[in-house]
């Protein structure tokens, strides 16, 4: 088989977060691990007292200290049983250890209902990639009832583990009988040089599929040695394909790396450790931001990484540093978590649920996730992190209400080709004020093609500048400028999407008046019309006019003010010519959402946007903003949502705080007197 199929993943992970409320997943098998809290039990023999061996879906450090320890005392007396002349039983002890993190043997609690359906009625589904249908002799091609990422997991083979946990627990012979079936049959008809689908040797694909080989030599196998067999041959292709990509990777050399503990193989289990630090050195950077372009997949690469963790100590051997860095990622997602008490939506992912309980104690996650009621409070309002997102807010609801606090994100990132979940959305802007999310990122719906996913990738999908007719490429943007202080937060980004261009935007954010200036310099190689894209909440009327757009309705509002170059105002709700107004709230989930478009053309441009929150009950008439383009900038006056007017003047690299003109005076009614060319006659005006 080529080697290109190793080169970039398969398939995606989508995030353990429906998995721990009990459903099944891409980035997580069905086979989790119950809640933090759980106790850790013992493992005495070899027997079935493993199957009440629990551990947290996160497991703190002392856990993952306690696997290698019990790992080598159960392994012990594992040897000491019953010499023959093939001895499986201290292999088995070691599957177990790597299968445990990877399965909670007592369930989860649609285990049942998944054992049934595939024994009543065939099938089971890949959430939230769609339905398998697993006859007795699956051929194992393509489903048309499975997404891209459905038909990839097909291979994983994680989906039938739920017929060997209630098998084992209720004894059901039948049930154990037709998980081994499943698993033989996937091997005998799935051949490296030759398997019924390209990407059955896909990283994530043959990662977790180790891993259920370690789950089902775990178990009471038949046919021992075809499966010792088979473990040998994954390893063996795994490690000549593996290459550094994403947690594709990483979890290809969990894979390798348990095979290699199972086996009892030095060499082997070196060398998917040594894969395990080299992908996680590059994934996770040095101040705790995963390298992915999404927020989303932060999340995961915590959970996955601490479970990792845990099977490393289990196999005995040290715990490579580098892995060590994923304890700085809480803090990471406390600054990414939304006063909604959601992740931020950016790249691939959705804007899911901080849930508390998977939080360290005292980290700035469990600070955002209770909206300060535990953890420590970030030390900062703003901070741009080395993977390319920064976010900024008003406050952490010390001096206004959490839920009410403004936040805001920037992504300076690379794109797509360079962190694979990214999008094409440089310098691209979200925005939460006063209990509303304002300005909305696209989301992703699905890690398969089409003309939907396809856009929402795209530069024109994202509250950021484009260029009509012209084919932007991935780029690595420059993060050029940071300020931050009690007034307010400048940024600075560069990015040269096109060729012969460049679109710098600088972004300041009025601490005094909670609202936000953009201004973009766009420089073309040829004339063209650009846009601004802002997305905005799908439960608001919006009304646009010669040079704003405003949205209305209860609650907490928005109006975009254009005080640059003319703009014409465009308002789009689904539309495909072009491709504008739709964005993704959950995987597999799109709808039309209103989209303005500030357009206007040249070959270089600057347009200055002034972006208000509006709190309740203030209007879009009461709310206003004026502005002058300078040689290096623009001056601009805004009466922000709270009654109260600013003046700054924005250069490339700072933003000044001017004093406010004096209001004009009212204009008096003009006089009735004929006119006269007589130069000394009052209606002349004195100019002194």
């Amino acid at each position: 088989m080529s080697l290109a199929l190793f080169n970039r993943p398969a398939i995606a992970c989508a995030s353990i977060l429906a998995l721990l409320a009990g459903g099944l997943n891409a980035a997580t098998p069905a086979s989790a691990m119950p809640a933090a809290s759980a106790a850790t039990g013992t493992i005495s023999s070899v027997g079935d007292d493993w199957l009440d061996y629990e551990v947290g879906d996160i497991p703190s450090d002392s856990q993952i200290e306690q696997a290698g320890k019990k790992a080598r005392a159960v392994e012990s007396r594992a040897k000491k049983k019953r010499p023959k002349r093939k001895n499986y039983a201290p292999a088995i002890r070691r599957a177990q250890a790597q299968c445990i993190p990877y399965s909670r043997w007592k369930g989860l609690s649609d285990d049942r209902q998944r054992a049934n359906d595939i024994m009543r009625r065939g099938r089971t589904t890949i959430d939230p990639y769609g339905t398998l249908r697993v006859p007795k002799n699956p051929n194992w091609r393509r489903q048309s009832s499975l997404d891209y990422s459905g038909n990839g997991h097909m291979h994983s083979l994680f989906w039938a583990l739920p017929l060997l946990r209630v098998g084992r627990k209720t004894k059901n012979k039948k049930m154990i009988k037709r998980f081994y079936n499943i698993i033989y049959d996937w091997i005998k008809d799935n051949p490296p040089n030759r398997p019924r689908q390209a990407s059955a040797y896909g990283q994530i694909q043959a990662g977790y599929r180790m891993l259920t080989f370690a789950c089902a030599f775990a178990g009471p196998a038949p046919k021992r040695a075809t499966l010792w067999k088979a473990m040998k041959r994954e390893y063996s292709v795994a490690s000549r394909t593996w290459r550094s990509v994403n947690n594709a990777s990483f979890h290809h050399a969990s894979g390798i790396l348990a095979m290699g503990c199972v086996i009892g193989n030095r060499k082997y289990r070196n060398r998917g450790l040594s894969f395990l630090s080299r992908i996680t050195g590059s994934m996770i950077a040095s101040d705790g931001s995963v390298k992915e372009g999404s927020v989303h997949y932060a999340y995961s690469t915590y959970g996955w990484t601490k479970q990792e963790m845990m099977r490393v100590s289990a196999c005995r051997v040290k715990i490579p540093s580098t892995l060590r860095r994923v304890d700085k990622i809480p803090n990471y997602l406390g600054m990414a978590i939304r006063p909604d008490r959601r992740f931020e939506s950016i790249g691939d992912g959705h804007p899911d649920i901080a849930q508390e309980r998977y939080a360290p104690a005292r980290s700035w996650w469990q600070y955002s996730s209770t909206a300060g009621v535990r953890g420590t409070r970030p030390n900062t309002n703003y901070r741009a992190f080395q993977s390319g997102i920064l976010f900024g807010r008003s406050g952490w609801g010390v001096n206004r209400e959490f839920s009410r606090e403004t936040f805001y994100s920037l992504r300076y990132g690379p794109g797509p080709k360079y962190q694979y979940h990214a999008h094409q959305d440089a310098a691209s802007l979200t925005l939460a004020a006063h209990g509303k999310q304002l300005l909305i990122d696209p989301g992703q719906y699905r890690l398969n093609g089409g003309s939907v996913a396809s856009y929402l990738r795209t530069r024109s999908a994202h509250n950021t500048v484009s260029a009509t007719g012209l084919s932007a490429t991935t780029t690595v943007p420059n993060l050029r400028h940071t300020q931050s202080n009690a007034e307010g937060d400048y940024t600075a980004i560069l990015d040269r999407p096109y060729k012969n261009s460049s679109i710098e935007r600088k972004v300041w954010y009025d601490r005094r008046g909670d609202f936000f200036v953009v201004m973009d310099d766009i420089k073309l190689a040829k004339s063209t019309s650009t846009f601004q894209n802002w997305n905005l909440p799908n439960d608001k009327a919006v009304s646009v006019d010669s040079d704003s757009a405003h949205t209305s309705g209860s609650g907490t509002n928005l109006s975009l003010i254009s005080v640059g170059q003319p703009t014409q105002q465009r308002l789009y709700r689904g539309s495909k010519s072009p491709w504008a107004g739709w964005t993704s709230p959950k995987y597999g989930s799109v709808g039309a959402t209103p989209s303005v478009r500030m357009l206007t053309s040249g070959k270089t441009v600057r347009l200055v946007t002034v972006i208000v929150p509006r709190k309740t009950g203030v209007q879009a008439d009461e709310v206003t903003a004026t502005g002058e383009l300078t040689s290096n900038g623009a001056i601009v006056e805004v009466l922000a949502s709270n009654g109260e007017k600013y003046r700054l003047q924005l250069h490339q690299r700072s933003v000044v705080r001017l004093p406010l003109l004096p209001d004009e005076p009212e204009p008096t009614e003009e006089p009735t007197t004929e006119p006269t060319d007589d130069p000394t006659d009052a209606e002349s005006g004195d100019l002194t």
